[in-house]
């Protein structure tokens, strides 16, 4: 869902889908989205998100999606976290 939200230019959608950490406020996703956005650099993130080399469950609650470099050293790292609140997968680390 998040990956689809960028396809569509929605950087507020985007940014609904990380894990707000205690003071933190999910403007600064938008901010950051939208910079992306300006750049013309939104549907590149969504291609390269969905090319993902490995994901693996870590726990009930985690999945650790791993981007890799040519050379096959680990590039990106997404780990995303199950909200029992709200019954969704959020991300909790880009």
């Amino acid at each position: 869902m998040f990956i689809e939200a960028l396809k569509k230019g929605d950087v507020e959608l985007a940014s609904k889908y990380f894990m707000l950490e205690t003071g933190a406020s999910q403007q600064k996703w938008i901010d950051l989205l939208s910079r992306i956005k300006q750049e013309g650099n939104l549907q590149l993130m969504a291609s390269d998100l969905e090319k993902y080399d490995e994901a693996k469950k870590t726990f009930d609650l985690y999945y650790i999606f791993l981007y890799r470099n040519n050379d096959g050293s680990v590039g990106l790292q997404i780990v995303m976290r199950f909200n029992n609140l709200s019954g969704v997968w959020k991300i909790e680390s880009l």
